[in-house]
Formats: C-alpha cells, sequence, structure tokens
C-alpha cells in the first residue's frame, strides 16, 4: 500500500493484493472501509477488475474510547468495492496484483480491508424470511472474508492533529501488540512525537509531525509515510 498527496491537495491511494501460497481459492473481491468521500472520489482497478463506492451503516460494535480497538471500530461510512470482471483476472494462490487506486480527498489513517475468495453468492429468490436471516452472518463481511487492518481515506483536511495522532497511536500499539510491527528506533521516535500530541494539543495542534529516524521498509515505511502525510 502507498499513500500520495496530489498537487489539487487530494490524496492517491494504491494498493496491492497477494494470495498466499497455500490459499486453497483464488481472490476474487475485496472492500476497503472509509469514512464519508465527497463524489469526487475516483475507484480505478488493474485491467479486468472493476470499482464502485457503496454508503453502509455496518457497525462492528460499540466504539470504545480507548484501548488498542479504539482506532478499528467501523461505524458509518462507506465501502470501496473492487472486483473481477473476468475469470482470468482472479488472483490466484502464490500470486500478487497491484494497480487498485483510490483518489480522495481524505487524509491517510487506519482502517479495514475485507478480502474475499471464491464465489461467495447470494440466497436464492423465495426463501423464507427466517431463512435469509440465518444466512445473512454467513453471506456478510465480517463472516466470509479476511479482514486485513491498512491504511486508507479517514479524516478531513480540518481534522485536529491531535486527534489524527490519536488514531496512529492506538493503531500502531495494536501492530505491535500482534507482532506485525516491530517496535523499531524509527516506531519510537514516532510514538513518543505522537504522545506530545495527544496530551498536550494546544502546544502541538499546530505543528506538523517531523521524524528523523529513518523506516526499515516494508509496513513500517508505509504507516510513517502515512502518519506524516496526515500530519503535515
Amino acid at each position: 500500500m502507498a499513500a500520495t498527496r496530489l498537487p489539487n491537495g487530494t490524496y492517491l491511494y494504491t494498493y496491492t493484493l497477494s494470495n498466499g501460497a497455500n490459499a486453497l481459492e483464488p481472490i476474487t473481491s475485496w472492500q476497503l472501509y472509509t469514512n464519508w468521500i465527497a463524489e469526487t472520489a475516483v475507484v480505478e482497478g488493474p485491467q479486468q477488475w472493476r470499482g464502485s463506492i457503496t454508503p453502509t451503516q455496518v457497525s462492528l460494535g460499540p466504539k470504545p474510547s480507548a484501548g488498542p480497538y479504539a482506532a478499528f471500530t467501523l461505524n458509518s461510512g462507506m465501502f470501496v468495492d473492487w472486483f473481477y470482471d473476468h475469470d482470468n483476472a482472479t488472483i490466484a494462490p502464490g500470486t500478487r496484483l497491484g494497480n487498485f487506486r483510490l483518489r480522495a480527498p481524505l487524509k491517510p489513517g487506519f482502517t479495514f480491508a475485507f478480502v474475499r475468495a471464491g464465489d461467495t453468492g447470494s440466497p436464492p429468490e423465495g426463501l423464507p424470511e427466517v431463512v435469509r436471516a440465518q444466512l445473512a452472518l454467513a453471506l456478510s463481511r465480517t463472516f466470509n472474508s479476511q479482514s486485513v487492518v491498512t491504511i486508507g481515506p479517514k479524516f478531513s483536511p480540518d481534522v485536529a492533529r491531535s486527534v489524527i495522532a490519536e488514531d496512529f497511536y492506538l493503531g500502531i500499539q495494536r501492530l505491535i501488540g500482534t507482532r506485525q510491527l516491530e517496535n523499531s528506533p524509527a516506531i519510537q521516535e514516532a510514538i513518543e512525537a505522537l504522545v506530545k500530541y495527544r496530551e498536550r494539543p494546544s502546544v502541538f495542534d499546530n505543528s506538523p509531525l517531523v521524524l528523523t529516524v529513518r523506516p526499515a521498509g516494508g509496513l513500517e515505511s508505509t504507516i510513517l509515510n502515512a502518519l506524516q502525510l496526515s500530519m503535515q
């Protein structure tokens, strides 16, 4: 994943999906959750993939005010959907596909992606309501998709830096706790800086974030690049 600020002030988000070598089925679609984005947002995909934006009222439960999951609870927003348009376009086990793009006016923050494999299908017409209700969970994103923490459009330009700092602080701490991210010197520097914005917003909200330690690459670079874009 890569986030870039464009000359017109909007942000370009570019994603690459990888399907594990031991996967049993090809990836056929995926969805990115985002806060409400303007009608000017543009969704693009690689060859033989299509994209769309769908409003949603999804929720994964009450939003906690603090703790490691506060940055990851979904409230009402939008799903950006990408889905294959040809059988040859699916992402087979052991392969990857890039160039999934989204241009939006929101700054980067932590969010979820939901990746689906195979054909989930739809319930046939004419089923009794009680049966449809039983199938609803099995066909929902949170049940039949693999959820992945990622970076996506989240903050409007007028959101205070202290609010953004809270999101990244909680997100980074969770990734460290789940051993997806090392507590490296670059990450330590970022955490120390974010604590200042969280604890003294009146002092630091008007100051862009400056990081000097070079990240090690991979997920670490992705997160710290997104952080600096949001805190400019």
